[in-house]
């Protein structure tokens, strides 16, 4: 029979590894996501086309998970156990959620817009610009935000007074 209070094998790994790859993924993350933003708005200030907006997005979306990191180091240095409030660990987890999806969305977005650069240059030259480009980045945001939403209200620490997320 097997005993479902012996902590699994995995969390040994976690505890022990994770503190300090998230740490490493914090400063390269950091870093890169920084000056590639830092690169985007001086070198393309004039010249803002389609592929800029999408990616200063997706370098945005990823600075906002990035600030996360440090809440999840502690997390896993404390073996596992939540020392921050629980609006703490709702707004980590939203923006965890927020991150994945508006970097698929993004992603998605580069890839069709050069997709369409390729194989029709010369609709691509005449409908697309930067104007819509930061407007689907507007919806983008808005509707990941609200299918994110609910980890606001569901996202909670153990009620057992074992503080894990």
């Amino acid at each position: 029979m097997m005993d479902y209070n012996s902590s699994c094998h995995g969390d040994k790994f976690q505890v022990q590894l994770l503190p300090s790859m998230y740490g490493v993924e914090f400063c390269v993350a950091l870093v890169g996501n920084l000056f590639a933003l830092r690169l985007l708005a001086t070198r393309e200030r004039n010249n803002w086309h389609t592929g800029v907006v999408l990616s200063c997005n997706l370098a945005i979306s990823d600075l906002l998970y990035v600030l996360t990191l440090p809440l999840l180091i502690v997390y896993y240095m404390q073996d596992k156990n939540w020392l921050f409030v629980i609006a703490v660990c709702k707004i980590e987890r939203f923006l965890f959620t927020c991150n994945l999806y508006v970097s698929i969305y993004f992603i998605m977005c580069i890839s069709v817009n050069r997709y369409v650069a390729i194989v029709y240059p010369f609709f691509s030259q005449n409908h697309v610009n930067p104007a819509k480009a930061k407007a689907a980045s507007v919806v983008i945001w808005i509707f990941v935000t609200a299918i994110s939403s609910p980890v606001l209200k569901f996202a909670s620490t153990c009620p057992e007074g074992i503080n894990k997320t």
